[in-house]
């Protein structure tokens, strides 16, 4: 390949890109896939991004981006370690978390959610640690990497903005953890450790961020890149 050419050229400067995106990735699953495999679905991703896009070159990184990020979900799914029972039960309890926000109008507590579901407090902390996992709430990206309409990539944009005003009007705390479980991947244990509280606690404030989210921005769908 020529070193010169526009293909390459749009390429090399977003390999960092790539390898930050893989790592983050990796570390929101707690290591239980290879880096080294995500950077190098990613790559792919990259490499088709290049070859398909023709538009504006402003708006290539975004297209770009979407298609990285697709590419490392599509290699992610194939290392989904939760069993089929693991999943039915995360689904049951973020489908209780969102009836209970909804007739509460707030975030439910643990024991609110494992009365709805008629478990055991623990098992409702064993399904969040699950959830954390999480491969399911990738597939509510409805974006296509071989859509490369300028329309398609300045909706994204847009949205991508509004998420953020409305992530800034959060209180602290909250904003707080939406930024580092969601935005950065972080772990909600670690989070606690900087918030001082417990990882379950971390997942109920992320709930009651998630909720209001949702509400700001009339979004029902959206995850903004982590699970509810």
């Amino acid at each position: 390949m020529n070193a010169r050419s526009p293909h390459t050229l749009r390429i090399l400067p977003l390999l960092p890109l790539v390898q930050r995106m893989a790592r983050a990735i990796a570390r929101s699953v707690g290591g239980r896939v290879d880096v080294d495999d995500l950077i190098g679905a990613g790559n792919l991703g990259l490499t088709a991004a290049a070859s398909r896009f023709e538009g504006d070159e402003q708006l290539f990184r975004l297209y770009a981006e979407r298609c990285i990020r697709g590419a490392i979900r599509d290699q992610l799914r194939g290392h989904d370690a939760l069993s089929r029972q693991e999943r039915r039960r995360v689904r049951a309890m973020q489908r209780a978390e969102r009836a209970l926000s909804q007739r509460f109008g707030r975030a439910p507590e643990t024991d609110d959610v494992a009365r709805e579901l008629g478990v055991a407090s623990e098992a409702v902390e064993q399904q969040r640690s699950a959830a954390d996992f999480r491969v399911d709430s990738l597939d509510a990206d409805p974006l296509d990497c071989r859509d490369t309409s300028p329309e398609s990539l300045v909706i994204e944009r847009d949205t991508w903005q509004r998420i953020g005003r409305a992530i800034r009007r959060l209180p602290a705390r909250e904003r707080t953890v939406v930024e580092q479980t969601c935005l950065a991947d972080a772990r909600l244990g670690a989070v606690g450790k900087r918030l001082g509280v417990t990882a379950s606690r971390v997942s109920q404030l992320r709930t009651r961020a998630l909720t209001q989210l949702r509400g700001d921005l009339d979004a029902p769908r959206a995850d903004y890149g982590c699970a509810a």
